[in-house]
């Protein structure tokens, strides 16, 4: 059996970039070969696997362990995809290891927990039986629009409790801001630009747009904040528009995205948006739906909670924080079907998606010391 350092540079080195809505003609991406590598050791240790279809060539794993307690189940579910490396300053699929750290990418998001999971369950099977029946999720597209996870919850999958594998620095994320997106699309009239008295401008009433965002997004600020996840924000993050250099635009185009608190709808989130702009705006414009993810809000005393705060406190020798924060995972999926779920892993998210990720390798081996514990032990 490898250890969960070497299962970590095996799945560094397997590149799984996110495509997005790309194809997947360059090698480098898609989860495919991590499905392929993490099916072979699976089953080599005598654990059954089966795939799921989320997209084609792009699939979730799942594995299933018979526990002693066959009543309750515990779902161990991490992300295959990385995001993009083209900004990297180290080989992104070479992993090196130095001053305790693993470097390379998805060394921290999210392929650290995956290994640390992975080990910890093998650890457990090893000598017997976990004290819960067992579903370990290698889940695909997580990065663009989570749809592994989505494909997951319905086809049926549900469990008692579930931990979703994040860089948390060994912290409990109990909760975090959900994530509406939208193109905010307004048109013109096209003309030449020798003249363009004769057209409207779309980037011009896009620009106008832009103000009223801004504005917006400052008053957003400004609203009563989540005690874990601060107050609800937008951004403006893409600006597309024009065709050609001598052409007035007759349309443009501006990507929004807002971050909705533990309680606010994504019904809300447009309808507030939509209020503003009418009043503001004295063109037509249109708003067209991007992502609708969702917050997760799992209670500081769920049982999940209080059990894995003991044993994090038990290993690492103090008592974890219970957090909130600004970015999304799969939990909040998991969490909408009836799963009380937490978000726990080795590493910090601020080494994620950076130009020279890596995992610090105590908080790895902490880290499935923590999941083999949950295992033996069940919640």
């Amino acid at each position: 059996m490898k250890t969960a350092l070497e299962l970590l540079a095996d799945l560094v080195a397997i590149p799984s970039i996110n495509p997005g809505e790309g194809d997947l003609t360059r090698p480098e991406y898609g989860e495919r070969e991590v499905v392929n590598y993490l099916e072979h050791y699976l089953r080599q240790h005598g654990i059954a696997c089966e795939r799921q279809e989320v997209l084609p060539q792009r699939e979730n794993l799942l594995a299933r362990v018979e526990g002693r307690d066959s009543s309750r189940t515990l779902l161990l579910h991490s992300h295959t995809d990385t995001v993009n490396v083209e900004h990297m300053s180290i080989p992104p699929f070479d992993p090196v290891v130095r001053e305790g750290k693993l470097y390379g990418r998805g060394a921290c998001d999210a392929k650290g927990q995956l290994a640390a999971m992975l080990t910890a369950l093998l650890r457990v099977t090893r000598g017997g039986q976990p004290a819960v029946n067992v579903v370990f999720v290698a889940g695909c597209e997580e990065e663009y629009r989570f749809r592994g996870v989505s494909a997951l919850v319905e086809a049926g999958l549900r469990a008692s409790a579930a931990v979703v594998g994040e860089p948390t620095e060994l912290d409990l994320v109990i909760a975090h801001k959900g994530a509406a997106r939208w193109w905010l699309e307004v048109e013109g009239v096209a003309a030449h630009s020798s003249a363009p008295t004769q057209g409207v401008n779309a980037i011009y009433r896009l620009a106008r747009a832009v103000q009223v965002i801004e504005e917006y997004a400052a008053q957003l600020l400004s609203r009563p904040a989540h005690p874990l996840c601060g107050p609800p924000t937008i951004a403006a993050t893409i600006i597309e528009g024009g065709q050609q250099a001598n052409v007035v635009p007759d349309r443009a185009r501006l990507l929004l995205d807002r971050r909705t608190l533990p309680g606010e709808t994504q019904e809300q989130a447009e309808k507030d948006l939509k209020v503003v702009l009418d009043a503001r705006l004295d063109f037509p414009y249109t708003l067209e739906v991007v992502l609708r993810d969702y917050p997760l809000e799992t209670p500081k005393d769920a049982p999940l909670v209080r059990r894995l705060a003991a044993i994090v406190q038990a290993v690492t020798g103090r008592e974890p924080a219970l957090k909130g924060v600004a970015y999304g995972t799969d939990a909040s999926k998991l969490a909408r079907v009836g799963i009380p779920s937490v978000v726990f892993g080795p590493g910090s998210i601020l080494r994620a998606h950076t130009a020279e990720e890596y995992l610090e390798l105590d908080q790895l081996e902490q880290a499935v010391a923590v999941y083999e514990r949950l295992l033996r032990e069940g919640v």
